[in-house]
């Protein structure tokens, strides 16, 4: 399992996903467009850490398999943080939600 910073994946899919949809606090995007703005803003705002989940596949290499995502409530530092996790419908139902917060947030 790996984060890296600046998604490649096309998050615009995931967050269309029914599973994913259903907990959002907004609706998903309809256009690649409206996606796109939503995601340079997200990268644009200093309260705002965004990454990709990568898993490694036994002979199949890296993929996306989710991101994840913190956004600080206030500027100031020790603010609460909102986490969210989102995964892809085949890397749901293995623990790796639960591998990830335990990496990042000891």
């Amino acid at each position: 399992m790996f984060c890296v910073l600046s998604p490649p994946m096309d998050g615009r899919n995931l967050r269309r996903e029914p599973g994913v949809a259903a907990a959002l606090f907004a609706p998903p995007p309809e256009t690649l467009g409206e996606h796109r703005a939503w995601l340079t803003a997200q990268r644009a705002d200093a309260r705002v850490l965004l990454y990709v989940i990568q898993e490694k596949a036994p002979g199949h290499g890296w993929h996306d398999a989710g991101w994840l995502r913190f956004v600080r409530d206030g500027p100031e530092r020790g603010a609460p943080v909102d986490v969210s996790i989102a995964l892809t419908p085949e890397a749901r139902g293995h623990g790796l939600a639960a591998r990830v917060l335990s990496r990042v947030c000891p």
